[in-house]
């Protein structure tokens, strides 16, 4: 025998699987198009990266494994971060500051080749870190 719905049924069955949908789809770190750093003249690669409310833009960057300099632009009004990159094997650490509406710049050179993750680690007491909520990128080194 047929399942039968009320139109009521319809429409609530319909809102949940959309609203499912939209949960699958914000669950978890999304990535965003890759960006290339630019290099210049003088070889060094350079990229701006803005630092947003619990984000980063773009998030996903593309390197060569040569000199990198990264401006990091907060764009919040209040609330501080920071970029943190580590190289697991330890060839690259970058611990950076960056206030609430600051511009700061922050120079490496990677040493390997591989994908290495950039985050926030800021925290208040009792709550989620920022790297919890989503502030995290991915450095591609190619």
């Amino acid at each position: 025998m047929p399942l039968r719905l009320s139109p009521s049924s319809k429409y609530c069955l319909a809102l949940g699987g959309i609203a499912g949908g939209l949960f699958i789809a914000s669950w978890g770190w999304t990535e965003g198009q890759p960006v290339e750093a630019v290099q210049d003249a003088d070889g060094t690669q350079r990229a701006t990266i803005k630092v947003e409310s619990y984000s980063y833009t773009p998030n996903h960057l593309v390197v060569k494994a040569s000199p990198v300099e990264l401006k990091l632009v907060s764009v919040t009004t209040l609330t501080p971060h920071n970029f943190l990159l580590k190289d697991p094997a330890g060839a690259l650490l970058v611990e950076q500051e960056v206030s609430a509406g600051a511009t700061v710049t922050v120079r490496f050179t990677p040493q390997h080749l591989g994908l290495f993750a950039f985050y926030c680690d800021k925290r208040l007491l009792f709550f989620k870190s920022h790297r919890e909520k989503g502030m995290e990128g991915r450095l591609d080194v190619r």
